[in-house]
């Protein structure tokens, strides 16, 4: 009985140990570009400059590198440092699947926030996040529209 008891009560406390693994994943900080180069958060930009077009204050990734996004921008910390990666996507990027997916690879969200414009339209917002990135993933609809992107930011 008491064996029986002891069994159930490991099984239980590993079960939810897991589930506290679960959602303590890293964020990945690199993305591998279509030639088998890299960009991560806390690299120095003059390393990958070649790769990117200045765009307003920030930098897009030269067009065919990369085909899982329209676009990937980058924004700069003051040492000139990658410190945020912004994923745009087509119109064909499902919000709720694409949570579904990085929820089966990251565990679950840190945090969720929905939230309506003040013109009209809504936004909604998922977040990761460990001691080192946090990620987002954030749906916009305004005037008909409806817009997905991705960002990981260095913390």
């Amino acid at each position: 009985m008491k064996l029986t008891l002891i069994l159930i009560l490991v099984i239980v406390l590993t079960a939810g140990a897991g589930e506290a693994f679960a959602q303590k994943r890293p964020i990945f900080r690199t993305v591998t570009l279509n030639d088998a180069k890299t960009i991560s958060l806390g690299e120095e930009f003059s390393e990958k400059s070649d790769l990117f077009e200045k765009f307003g204050d920030q930098y897009r990734l030269k067009k065919g590198l990369f085909g899982g996004a329209e676009q990937i921008r980058v924004v700069l910390d003051k040492d000139l440092k990658i410190n945020q990666i912004y994923f745009l996507y087509d119109g064909s990027k499902d919000f709720l699947e694409s949570k579904k997916s990085y929820t089966k690879s990251l565990g679950n969200p840190s945090a969720e926030e929905e939230r309506e414009l003040t013109g009209g339209g809504k936004v909604r917002r998922v977040s990761w996040q460990d001691s080192e990135t946090r990620f987002e993933l954030v749906e916009s609809r305004e005037n008909g529209k409806v817009s997905v992107r991705s960002i990981l930011f260095d913390k």
